[in-house]
């Protein structure tokens, strides 16, 4: 089972997955505004943008 994606805590379900995805979202708002990328939401969580895309095409 691969476990380095997610920081190594891999969401039990695909609404856990989106609540993270979105909390990591909140937070780089905050912090960055409208600078925010994808790909620094994906950092956030240690995934890919391809994971993130995956939940919110």
């Amino acid at each position: 089972m691969r476990s380095h994606g997610w920081g190594g805590n891999t969401p039990a379900s695909d609404e856990e997955a989106i609540d993270r995805i979105l909390s990591a979202a909140e937070k780089i708002v905050a912090d960055r505004g409208s600078a925010m990328r994808i790909a620094d939401v994906a950092r956030e969580l240690a995934v890919t943008r391809q994971t993130v895309y995956r939940y919110f095409p």
